[in-house]
């Protein structure tokens, strides 16, 4: 055996050996270098979304027209739509997470609403006409308005909802047929979110990820009781304008002051569902209408000659609550978890 290796040059034997370990160290190369590649496209189109002029809807291509303050505007990037409608619907401050939430809410109701306004378009060779009408509209696209609400914060708020912005472009929260879902939002729930079909005329079937869920974190805002009196007289002034416009009323004012208004029925999440106001029965959505409440999660009370109102929350309580993310997002909860919340039955793509 000796003799046999002997004869061997250990070039001869050692050079297989060393292409066998380059190849094997370029294979590891390679398959470490496969992730990177993947996150390098996915940068890519990341920054090809950040680039792109919203002219389009998503979904079906028909050309949008973006309408502010009555007249036409030049269609804004993806990334400046975002940024200035999460700066008028969430306050800078918020944890970034929730900042990151209400991006891809905004992102993804702008795309359901485009694409349920082009299915419905009679003519799909015109462009559909949005208008910027956010909670706080005018901040939507108005930087000075921005600027005189934030003042010398005006720059680190407008970057800080920019990095949140940019971190999930192109997401949105879809259903399980793959499709943008109805994302509605409001400021604060009652400590649990509201059905759709307990408050707007919507198919909770239709809608499935639009329902109750627990927001514990609501309860703890300082802002999230609120109390309204009304007078005898003011009360007769509210039903008056609101029976002007709609006539839903029929019966005069004549009755104890103390019988007038009477809650029927809540929801199991503590939404007033049904009220009769003399004699005519409402839903609470119209009741908070009429006079002006924050939410319709609230109580009565008559006394001392005036109806005093006590309301939970602010806002329809529908989908996301704003202070409700951002109390999650103080929890631990990514965006991602806070979304899926929110939405049960969804995912984020």
């Amino acid at each position: 055996m000796d003799a046999v290796c002997s004869n061997v040059k250990p070039d001869s034997f050692m050079f297989p050996l060393k292409s066998r370990v380059k190849t094997v160290i370029i294979l590891l190369i390679l398959i470490a270098f496969i992730p990177a590649l993947s996150i390098f496209s996915v940068a890519t189109r990341r920054k090809n979304i950040r680039d792109e002029i919203f002219t389009s809807v998503p979904t079906t291509g028909q050309k949008i027209e973006f309408i502010y303050d009555g007249n036409p505007i030049e269609p804004p990037t993806i990334k400046d739509l975002l940024t200035r409608i999460v700066a008028a619907e969430m306050p800078a401050n918020f944890e970034i997470e929730a900042l990151k939430a209400q991006a891809i809410a905004a992102y993804t109701y702008v795309c359901y609403t485009l694409d349920q306004e082009s299915r419905e378009a009679t003519n799909p060779d015109e462009p559909i006409k949005y208008i910027l009408k956010y909670q706080n509209h005018v901040e939507c696209t108005d930087e000075n308005k921005m600027r005189e609400r934030w003042g010398e914060k005006f720059e680190p708020n407008f970057r800080r909802i920019q990095r949140a912005v940019k971190s999930v472009l192109g997401l949105t929260i879809k259903d399980t047929q793959e499709k943008p879902i109805y994302a509605m939002f409001s400021s604060m729930s009652c400590g649990m979110t509201n059905n759709i079909s307990d408050y707007f005329s919507k198919n909770q079937e239709e809608l499935p990820y639009l329902i109750s869920v627990p927001c514990p974190g609501d309860k703890l805002e300082p802002k999230y009781l609120n109390v309204r009196e009304f007078q005898v007289s003011e009360f007769e002034e509210k039903i008056n304008e609101y029976n002007q416009k709609d006539k839903i009323f029929t019966v005069n004012i004549t009755k104890k002051p103390e019988t007038w208004i009477e809650i029927l029925a809540k929801s199991p999440s503590d939404y007033v569902t049904k009220v009769k106001i003399l004699g005519t029965e409402l839903s609470g959505k119209q009741v908070r209408e009429i006079f002006g409440l924050r939410s319709s999660s609230f109580d009565i009370e008559f006394k001392e000659n005036k109806f005093i109102f006590t309301t939970r929350g602010f806002g329809h309580g529908v989908g996301m609550s704003q202070y409700g993310a951002n109390w999650y997002a103080k929890q631990g909860y990514n965006y991602k978890e806070i979304l899926e919340h929110f939405y049960p039955g969804t995912h984020i793509s």
